[in-house]
This record gives C-alpha cells, sequence and structure tokens, in this order.
C-alpha cells in the first residue's frame, strides 16, 4: 500500500502515517461499542429455545477428550494468531503441549476469564475494489455479535468472555501496527461466530413470521400458501411481499428494529428493491421509503444468475467465464502433461458444472461451449483432435477417459431434481413447487401451462426426454431407484446411461492399473488406440514428406508397431526390462504382447501390478525419447533410458505402503 486517502480527502504516501490512518479507522469502527435496544424476548419465544434439559447439557464440565476433539477439528490452514501459531502446530505438537493448552481452557470454564494474549487478533486488509484509496475500500476479516436466545446464564458469560475481550492489531505490510481493545464481538474465522450470527438472524426470521398475525399485511402472490416472507443465506437477505406500501412497510419495520437491536444493519449502497406488475405511484412511495435503488434482473445470488425470464447464452457468461479463467490459469504451466490436463477437466472443472446444474437446466448452446473448450485444453486447441470428444466421454472400460461431458450430463441432474422434487416432501424448494405447480399432482403426470417458468418448463422437458429413451414412466423410475444411494440418485450411473451405447474393451485393467503413473497410463492409451502422432499417421495428414525412425540406426519408417517394439533400440529396452523382472514369457509384438497382458496377465496380484506399469513406463519413456531426439536433438543411451524406467517402477514402490514380501522381491530384482 503505497498511497492513501483520508477522511478529509487529504492524500498520505509516507508508511507510518498510512499505519496510523489504518489503526485510527478501525479503532473507531470496532474499538468503539455501539448502542443497541434490547431484544424483544415475546419474539424470542416464539419459537423453539432451549429446554431445561438442554440448558443443563450446556452446563456440564467440559472433559479433557472434548477440549482435544475441539483442537484436533479445527482446519490446520487457518491463519494463526499474533504469535504466529497455527492449529497445525498444535496438532502435530500435542504431545509436548496438548497437558498446558488442555489446563489452560479448563482454567477459562472455571473461571470465566480469558487472557488478553489469548485473544488478541490481526486485522488481514482485503481490497474490496480494484485500486484502494481509503480505509473504507478494505474489508476487516471480523464481524459484529449478537447475543443468543434462551441460553444458560453460565454459556452467556462463558460467550460474553470471548467475544468482549478480543484485542486487535492491524496487519499492513508484513507487520502489526496499533493494539486496542474490540467493542463490536464477532469475528470471522472465530469458530465461535457462526453459531451466534445464526443465533441473531433467527431473531430476525421470528420477527418476520409474526407478521403473519397482521391481518393488514399481504405476502407475495406466490408465497401466500406457504407464508413465506424471507430467505436467508449467511448475511444476504430476500424479503418478498406484495406490492403495496403498508407490507413494504411492516417488512422494513422487522429489519430495521432488527439493526437497532443487534448492530447489524443494512448496506444501503448493496440493497436492491426489485417490483413486478406495480404502478410507478406506489413503486415511487416505496423507493422513497426504503431508500433502495430499483433492481433489475438477472442479478447474481451464490455465484450464479437469479432470473424471471427464460435462461441465456448471456445469462450464463459467468459460467462459461469461470470455467475460461480456470483453463487460463492452468495454461499457463507450459509442462503440464496430458495426464494433468485431464485431472483438471474431472476435477476443477466438474465441480464449476457440478455447481451450476444443481441449480439449473443448462441452455444446449451453453453445455456444448463447455464440452467444446474441455476438448480444446486437453488437445491444445488443435484442429485434429488426437481422439473424437465422444470417444473421450466414455467410460475406461468402454476405452474412454472417464469424462463428463457436460450436455449428458445436464440431462442427468436434471433428472436428480425431478428425484428430489418426487421423493422429497421437507425442503422449502419443494413445498413451493409442491404448492405452486403440482397441487397434490404427480411430477411424472403433470403438464407445464403456459404461466409456469422457463425453468419448470425445462425440467419437464428433460422429464419427457429421458422417459422416452427409458420407454416410459415405471422403466425410468426403475432406473431411477436402481441408481439410489443413500436415498438420492448418483449422478455417475445416470450420467453412463444416458451415455452412447460402447461395448467393453479388453485392454481396460491393462492400462488404468491403479500402480501406473497417469501421464504413462495416457500415453499408453494413446497407443493402445494408434493415436500417437507417428510419422506414418504425420505423412497421411500431409505434415510431412518423409519418415525414418530416429531411434534406430536401420532406415526403418516409424509407426506405433515399429516403435513399440520392432525397432531395434526399443526391442532391446523393453528385452531389458523383461529380463529384470524375470518374465518368463517375452514378446516384442505389439499385437500378440497386448493380447497376452489382456487375458494372460489380468490377475490382481503385486508382480502383475509391477509388470502392467512396466509396460506403461516403457512405451511413455520410448516416446518421451522419440520426441527429445526429433524436437530436441537431445539422445539418451539405451542404459540410461532402462535406468529411468526401473526408477519409476522403484521410487514409486518403494515409497508406497507395500508388503515386506513384496518390497524384498523388489529389492532382489
Amino acid at each position: 500500500m503505497q498511497v492513501l486517502y483520508n477522511d478529509m480527502g487529504h492524500r498520505i504516501t509516507d508508511g507510518d502515517e498510512i499505519a496510523k490512518e489504518f489503526v485510527s479507522y478501525y479503532k473507531n469502527l470496532m474499538g468503539k461499542a455501539k448502542v443497541t435496544s434490547k431484544p424483544n424476548f415475546n419474539i424470542i419465544q416464539s419459537g423453539p429455545c432451549l429446554s431445561n434439559a438442554q440448558a443443563s447439557l450446556l452446563s456440564n464440565p467440559v472433559t479433557k477428550e472434548e477440549i482435544r476433539k475441539a483442537i484436533f477439528s479445527m482446519y490446520e490452514n487457518k491463519s494463526p494468531g499474533p504469535d504466529g501459531y497455527g492449529f497445525s502446530f498444535f496438532k502435530s505438537a500435542w504431545s509436548i503441549v496438548g497437558n498446558d493448552v488442555t489446563l489452560a481452557i479448563e482454567e477459562f470454564f472455571k473461571s470465566g476469564k480469558l487472557l488478553g494474549v489469548v485473544n488478541s487478533t490481526s486485522i488481514t486488509l482485503i481490497p474490496k475494489v480494484k485500486c484502494p484509496k481509503t480505509p473504507a475500500n478494505f474489508r476487516p476479516i471480523s464481524c459484529y455479535m449478537l447475543k443468543g436466545l434462551k441460553f444458560p446464564e453460565f454459556m452467556i458469560n462463558r460467550i460474553m468472555a470471548c467475544v468482549t475481550s478480543p484485542k486487535y492489531s492491524i496487519s499492513l505490510h508484513g507487520s502489526l501496527h496499533g493494539y486496542f481493545k474490540g467493542e463490536r464481538g464477532l469475528r470471522q474465522g472465530d469458530p465461535l461466530s457462526p453459531y451466534l450470527f445464526i443465533l441473531g438472524m433467527e431473531y430476525l426470521s421470528r420477527s418476520l413470521n409474526i407478521l403473519k398475525n397482521d391481518s393488514q399485511f399481504r405476502y407475495h402472490p406466490k408465497c401466500g400458501k406457504m407464508k413465506l416472507t424471507h430467505l436467508i443465506f449467511a448475511d444476504d437477505l430476500l424479503l418478498f411481499g406484495r406490492g403495496d406500501l403498508y407490507s413494504i412497510q411492516k417488512l422494513y419495520q422487522c429489519v430495521r428494529k432488527f439493526g437497532e437491536t443487534t448492530g447489524l444493519e443494512a448496506n444501503q449502497d448493496k440493497c436492491s428493491v426489485f417490483f413486478g406488475g406495480v404502478n410507478e405511484t406506489v413503486k415511487n412511495d416505496i423507493i422513497n421509503l426504503l431508500g433502495f435503488k430499483e433492481g433489475s434482473f438477472p442479478i447474481r445470488y451464490l455465484g450464479v444468475p437469479l432470473i424471471c425470464k427464460k435462461l441465456s447464452y448471456v445469462d450464463c457468461n459467468a459460467l462459461i467465464n469461470q470455467v475460461s479463467n480456470q483453463f487460463q490459469t492452468w495454461i499457463k504451466h507450459r509442462k503440464l502433461s496430458y495426464a494433468g490436463r485431464l485431472e483438471v477437466i474431472r476435477s476443477v472443472i466438474l465441480g464449476i458444472q457440478v455447481f451450476w446444474t444443481s441449480n439449473y437446466v443448462l441452455p444446449i448452446k451453453v453445455t456444448r461451449k463447455i464440452d467444446e473448450m474441455c476438448r480444446s485444453f486437453l488437445w491444445g486447441n488443435s484442429k485434429s483432435p488426437l481422439v473424437a470428444w465422444e470417444s473421450v466421454c466414455l467410460g475406461r472400460k468402454q476405452g474412454g477417459l472417464g469424462v463428463f461431458s457436460a450436455t449428458t450430463w445436464n440431462l442427468a441432474a436434471s433428472l436428480k431434481l425431478l428425484w428430489v422434487i418426487h421423493i422429497n416432501k421437507e425442503s422449502l424448494w419443494i413445498k413451493w413447487i409442491h404448492g405452486n405447480y403440482l397441487k397434490q399432482r404427480d411430477i411424472w403426470n403433470v403438464s407445464p401451462k403456459i404461466g409456469d417458468s422457463w425453468m419448470w418448463k425445462q425440467i419437464l422437458k428433460k422429464r419427457d426426454k429421458a422417459m422416452s429413451i427409458c420407454g416410459g414412466c415405471d422403466n425410468l423410475l426403475e432406473l431411477l431407484n436402481s441408481c439410489l444411494s443413500n436415498s438420492k440418485p448418483r449422478l455417475s450411473t445416470l450420467y453412463h446411461f444416458f451415455s452412447p451405447v460402447s461395448q467393453r474393451v479388453p485392454w481396460h485393467d491393462t492400462i488404468w492399473d491403479k500402480m501406473s503413473y497417469p501421464k504413462h497410463t495416457f500415453i499408453f492409451w494413446l497407443a493402445v488406440q494408434n493415436r500417437l502422432l507417428t510419422q506414418d499417421r504425420l505423412m497421411r495428414r500431409g505434415v510431412i514428406d518423409t519418415n525414418v525412425c530416429r531411434l534406430c540406426s536401420a532406415e526403418s519408417l516409424e509407426s506405433r508397431n515399429h516403435l513399440f517394439f520392432e525397432c531395434g533400440f526399443s526391442s532391446e529396452v523393453w528385452n531389458c526390462v523383461m529380463n529384470w523382472l524375470k518374465f518368463t514369457w517375452k514378446s516384442c509384438d505389439w499385437r500378440i504382447l497386448l493380447e497376452w497382458f489382456c487375458t494372460g496377465l489380468r490377475g490382481k496380484g503385486f508382480k502383475h501390478g509391477i509388470k502392467r506399469m512396466a509396460l506403461a513406463a516403457t512405451i511413455y519413456r520410448i516416446w518421451v525419447e522419440r520426441n527429445a531426439r526429433i524436437f530436441q536433438q537431445k539422445k539418451k543411451s539405451m542404459e540410461c533410458l532402462i535406468k529411468d524406467i526401473k526408477m519409476d517402477i522403484l521410487m514409486s514402490n518403494l515409497n508406497a505402503p507395500i508388503s515386506d514380501e513384496n518390497k524384498e522381491w523388489l529389492c532382489s530384482l
């Protein structure tokens, strides 16, 4: 941070003065208590409260084992305190410091007093805008507190001791500045904070729920049956009401009184009001009452668009950009192998895809774009991919890579939504669906109506498509029941059912042995399908006009079968590997060798796994050596190549948890 502007607009460039300005700003923000009104106990007691038995349980003495479990349940990568010690230190050194830590915690529960140094916190500054200029442009990792409901006095005192004793320093440019007492309560990252925050928001929920007793209050037309006034996720709040001044005023009063009670106030700059079918006069009255700006759909909520019309390709730009940004980040790693790219697609990109498809039925244009981006990332924007995307998306047993096509996944995810609607009657969303769309009808037979939302129509459209593929409703229900795991359909099983039908390949177990390196198995997979860009294939594509093997001295034509292992150089390497592993049967003919591995070497034993690993490692190392000679003019001796293959096998297995017998066999080779 080189430049900062204070409240008066004066420019500050001196490092010490910048630090002082931050300390002054946050001391004023967090070091001064805010006057709040007392909570209304009638509101608190309008919902469930702790029973005497529950309150008694909270007063039970804390045991040493409970303390240890609490410490070990915390994430190791949590930010450390000002002393620099995080939870990873306490866990790893528990045998040394555990007793002292336990005694200190037990003392707190006995006396109710907490040492100030224990509850000291450094405020890390995170910019909220691209080029922050004032302290207000930084977000403190701290938040406000609210008191609980009907807890025993003992517990309230302990909680208050935790939230009223913190002291803060500002972390700036790697050093701490200032040291002041906090007066505002909750801190982000404090394990206690989420529980207290939820209790505080429960107070708001109960305030809003009491509106049902007001005969003049009018619910939103789509929320009246459920008497739904609000939805809360963390500190995001959505309020619903009919567009009349009285109803909106009552909603706003609840929020305003909640702020007066807890100190949690709505940020006017982040609040919007949305209208539907409200005349301009009433609309202006409501805007003047609230002081919020009028919003328009779509808006981003929890990372996805909230929309009231057809979900278009443009509306999904956030998804497309998210996938693209991930690819752009990973593509910077120039040495990322095919196997590495595959893992990015199967883990990172699938996670993004799952999140969106759990909320929406995506437009077909969007899912095709995701598939296109994944294909380009895997093969490096090649106009002629080594393997067609349809084949890549087949299961490994069917000869593919087990990648989930976004288009097929979209259908499987839609069926999971249908099943949840069919079976789950407790979820708030499902209750809303039943109250507004199904109305005592069956999800498998209901037809869309003109006034239904686009998303609801898409869900039913996917239902009809699945029924057509399965041959009727009964068959679809039978399929869904067969895919259940813990009462929920397994998406991967549904996906494979709706994927293109393909026969199982005989070489599946040979290639995808769990002992082999992923980068080895990927090249092996390409070689089995004759998709490596050997010189004979490049000539057929018109890329080159000469074909000479760079490994053997004879002027032989390079092909898959020649490289593995008709070539004099590669056959010598493979024979040495077979001798090292004491193969009783040997061959350098690709077709015969592969057939023997697929039929005669199918066992799951350790030695069979090592032999499959050796074949994959040899194919990979020969292919790497071939490329080094062609593109880098670098050359390894046969002995060095064999040593690399042996090291691949030994390093992976001798560092793995294998039996003493297998380790002894490996070391004897």
